[in-house]
């Protein structure tokens, strides 16, 4: 038989007790129960399932079948925060759920108590309806659909098959929120298939009665199975925090209610912190870090310039049949010409490391008369270097030491110091 959705009769249930049903077993040290009621929602619709407890478990997953059979995946209240999928986090199913342990499984028959997180259950319909506001909206007025929708503990997405500007996104946004502030009514029922055929409303896809109608009279009416809050207060606010383009059309992310205001509290705090280390008013921040800007490019134009001087110093100073330098701050262009320079003058190895051993090194090397692809293929073997090129110079990168790259390279006979 159907689950009996008691989620579906009140959305604000916190509490419930009903009948155990059956009881399936899994690989991944959960317990799955069926109840002949629940008021735990299933993942569906693009949303994640309510987690709680049932009796003396949590409920880390919710899952309903074809036949409308919803099945709670349990672990023991003690279990990792993993909720017992890691590998070998709880042993057998046995020996998990075992009087022993004091983690006994009900039997089929026997009435249990559950209990839904409810602050977050709360959080996942502040966001659901704020997202039927959103896309009713987009729906009216542009006449795209939503092609996408995911809603879970960390993020809410919207995917239309049509393309928003910033300015469209912003005035929606504001629409919403005066909604926000209208508190309307937010309707959930059944309309029978009289009404439903006369019913002008979104749906995602091919549908299966009963269909279940959700209306925001003036913004939107959406066939959808979830919880919703009453009115349209109960959203909060609704802030915009992303668009970009996808798939031909836009994906926005949104954030609604406990999070909206958690992640303004978040901001501000950042905020705070920038003004305090910049010593300056939030409201001047974005001029402020625009010359901090201007000033670095400025200073490392500067260092550039320097480097460079040092180098073609070095360069002209340079003595022997080999010559190998180390340098930081100069641009591959002047590095390529520098070697090109020792190549014209000096018939052994020539290259330049530029760079430092934190954070590794990017280089030029090159020759007249030595096969260069014989040094890439000694770098490769023994700093695994990223590098290649031709029989008279290669380019590459390579994460190790100088001592070790110079080591290397006198060993060879590459060059020596």
């Amino acid at each position: 038989m159907p689950t009996i959705k008691l989620y579906d009769e009140d959305a604000y249930m916190k509490e419930f007790t009903a009948t155990v049903v059956s009881i399936e077993k899994n690989d991944k040290g959960q317990a799955g129960i069926v109840l002949d009621r629940t008021a735990f929602f299933p993942e569906a619709g693009g949303q994640s399932a309510d987690v709680g407890e049932l009796g003396d478990f949590k409920v880390v997953d919710v899952q309903i079948n074809g036949a409308g059979v919803i099945t709670h995946f349990c672990v023991p209240k003690n279990a990792p925060a993993d909720g017992g999928q890691g590998s070998g986090a709880q042993g057998s199913l046995s020996d998990s759920f075992s009087p022993e342990n004091g983690t006994a499984l009900p039997a089929v028959g026997e009435a249990v108590r559950g209990a839904i997180d409810w602050e977050r259950r709360h959080t996942l319909m502040q966001h659901h309806t704020g997202e039927h506001l959103f896309s009713g909206i987009v729906h009216r007025d542009f006449g795209y659909d939503n092609v996408g929708f995911h809603l879970s503990d960390h993020i809410c997405t919207m995917d239309y098959n049509g393309t928003l500007s910033e300015a469209d996104v912003a005035r929606i946004e504001t629409e919403c929120n005066e909604w926000i502030y209208k508190n309307a009514v937010i309707s959930c029922d059944y309309p029978d298939d009289a009404a439903l055929a006369g019913l002008d409303y979104r749906c995602k896809g091919e549908l299966v009665p009963p269909i279940r109608i959700v209306t925001i009279a003036g913004a939107d009416v959406c066939a959808c199975c979830a919880p919703h809050v009453h009115t349209t207060g109960e959203i909060g606010t609704l802030k915009v925090l992303e668009a970009k383009s996808y798939k031909g059309g836009i994906r926005l992310t949104i954030v609604c209610g406990r999070k909206a205001f958690a992640d303004y509290r978040n901001r501000f705090r950042l905020l705070a912190e920038a003004s305090h280390l910049l010593s300056s008013h939030y409201e001047n921040l974005p001029e402020r870090i625009l010359r901090l800007q201007d000033e670095k490019y400025a200073l490392k134009a500067k260092i550039s310039s320097l480097q460079e001087e040092r180098l073609r110093q070095l360069i002209a100073n340079a003595t022997g049949e080999d010559s190998l330098f180390f340098v930081e701050d100069v641009d591959t262009k002047s590095i390529r010409s520098a070697v090109n320079a020792l190549m014209d003058t000096h018939s052994g190895l020539c290259g330049i490391f530029c760079g430092n051993d934190p954070d590794g090194y990017s280089f030029i090397l090159g020759s007249a008369v030595r096969n260069m692809q014989d040094t890439a293929s000694l770098l490769r073997q023994e700093l695994k270097a990223k590098c290649g090129g031709s029989e008279k110079m290669i380019q590459g990168q390579v994460h190790t030491k100088r001592e070790a790259i110079e080591r290397l390279l006198a060993e060879a006979s590459a060059f020596s110091t």
